[in-house]
C-alpha cells in the first residue's frame, strides 16, 4: 500500500482549480488506485472534484459517501484524525 501527501502552505494559497488538477494529474498516473480523502469543510472544492469524476455530488455528510462508488471522500478530519495518524505513516516517522 502506498501514501501519496500533498501538502500546501498556507501562507501560499491554492485555488480549487489547482486542486483539481493536480488531483486529476494524480488519478491519470496512477489509475483506479487512487482515493482522494478531502476535508469535508472543503464543499466547493469536493463538488468540483465530484463534477471532474463523473460522481454523485448531492450528499448531506460525509458518511453518506461510500467508499465502493465514489473516488473522492469528504472526511471530517476534527472527528477522525486519531484514525488516520494512529494508522498513517508520517513522513520522517522511521
Amino acid at each position: 500500500m502506498q501514501f501519496l501527501y500533498y501538502f500546501y502552505d498556507k501562507d501560499k494559497p491554492v485555488s480549487p482549480d489547482e486542486i483539481v488538477q493536480k488531483v486529476w494529474s494524480v488519478y491519470k498516473e496512477y489509475g483506479h488506485n487512487l482515493w482522494a480523502l478531502v476535508d469535508g469543510s472543503a464543499r466547493g472544492v469536493i463538488t468540483q472534484l465530484k463534477i471532474a469524476f463523473d460522481e454523485n455530488v448531492n450528499y448531506k455528510k460525509a458518511e453518506d459517501v461510500s467508499l465502493h462508488s465514489n473516488r473522492i471522500i469528504p472526511v471530517n478530519f476534527v472527528t477522525e484524525h486519531k484514525l488516520f495518524t494512529a494508522e498513517s505513516i508520517w513522513p520522517g516517522s522511521k
